[in-house]
């Protein structure tokens, strides 16, 4: 299926730069390799924020979470964080996120916390 791309590389290995200026020249921001990974996924399962920041403006919903997950399992709490915050008004469900951050041993509190008060607020 699909092959890794320029895009999937930089966001892998943190080059930010390279990242917007991929994005610039009309790289697909969406792409997924044969395993299912996009440059957000990878870019999370690194713990290369920078480059979350820059992919999350453009993602396409349906692979936010994903990439959530990978991040917590990966311990990278600071692109979960990141993912967490800027989706906080989507209607997206977070519940399973709080189970696998818990059951990942994710030590940082604000994670624990921003993840709770979104499973609050989309239990409502």
């Amino acid at each position: 299926k699909n092959m890794v791309t320029p895009l999937h590389i930089a966001a892998s290995n943190g080059n930010a730069d390279c990242v917007r200026a991929l994005i610039k020249a009309g790289a697909k921001i969406n792409e997924q390799t044969s395993t299912g990974s996009t440059p957000l996924s990878l870019a999370c399962a690194y713990g290369n924020v920078e480059c979350a920041r820059v992919l999350l403006s453009d993602t396409s919903p349906q692979h936010i979470l994903p990439a959530l997950y990978e991040a917590l399992k990966k311990g990278k709490s600071g692109c979960a964080y990141l993912i967490v915050y800027r989706n906080l008004h989507a209607s997206l469900d977070f519940g399973p996120a709080l189970f696998l951050a818990i059951e990942s041993n994710i030590s940082d509190k604000d994670v624990l916390e921003i993840l709770s008060q979104t499973d609050a607020v989309h239990a409502r």
